[in-house]
């Protein structure tokens, strides 16, 4: 019999639209904001709902789906440990996610429980994925379980990405999201920043945000008390 079809493992950017409040006039507004920053990442972008900060009601929950749709997003799933809020939307055809790595919370003070290293400890780091060419335009690259380290630039509409560092020896002009495994200690590390966007553990920044940065040379971004913080290495 030939084979119709194919289940195969992928690897996508997805955006999580975190909701910290119930006012859906805001949110409508501030959407429409962030769309209007970055037109060409957002349109048609899929979207996760993360509702888990705040107490809402399926109705509410239809409201952000209209202003996501009304605003040319396209909704695919919900983050919400609500069992109510699961059935209504996958009745509305949304898929269901679990909580996501970067909203856990770390307790600085508690101290480690002294335990045995575990297997994975005991293994040597995968090599840093190395590309000696430029990115272009359209192309996509992603290190897994690693670092990326990219030794000339990243044109527009290019998109870089790794579960660890990423290294940019050139000019960063298209997307890089490092850590988007959950790792909020990843870094980026770049030569010039003009970039659309960068990322670090799902949180991220749009290009209005780097005019100041562009005559710097040098520079690394990283995340502190859940802000991305840009400056000279």
């Amino acid at each position: 019999m030939t084979q119709a079809i194919q289940f195969k493992g992928s690897m996508f950017t997805l955006t999580i639209l975190q909701v910290l409040a119930d006012d859906i006039t805001k949110i409508g507004q501030q959407i429409k904001e962030n769309m209007e920053k970055a037109p060409k990442f957002f349109t048609h972008a899929p979207i996760v709902i993360d509702i888990t900060n705040i107490d809402v009601n399926a109705d509410f929950l239809d409201q952000i789906i209209h202003k996501l749709r009304s605003n040319d997003l396209i909704p695919i799933g919900l983050i919400s440990s609500i069992a109510s809020l699961q059935h209504h939307a996958i009745a509305k055809g949304l898929a269901i996610f679990p909580k996501s790595k970067q909203t856990t919370t770390i307790k600085k003070e508690e101290k480690p429980v002294e335990t045995q290293p575990a297997e994975s400890e005991n293994k040597i780091p995968e090599q840093a994925k190395i590309i000696l060419q430029p990115v272009r335009s359209g192309q996509q690259i992603y290190a897994k379980n690693t670092d990326l380290v990219i030794l000339n630039s990243v044109s527009p509409g290019a998109e870089v990405i790794a579960d660890g560092n990423i290294h940019i020896y050139g000019a960063l002009h298209g997307r890089a999201l490092a850590g988007v495994n959950g790792n909020n200690k990843a870094r980026i590390f770049c030569h010039t920043l003009d970039a659309e966007l960068v990322s670090i553990s799902g949180l991220y920044q749009l290009s209005d945000d780097f005019a100041q940065y562009k005559k710097m040379n040098g520079l690394q971004i990283y995340l502190d008390d859940e802000k991305l913080c840009i400056e000279k290495i």
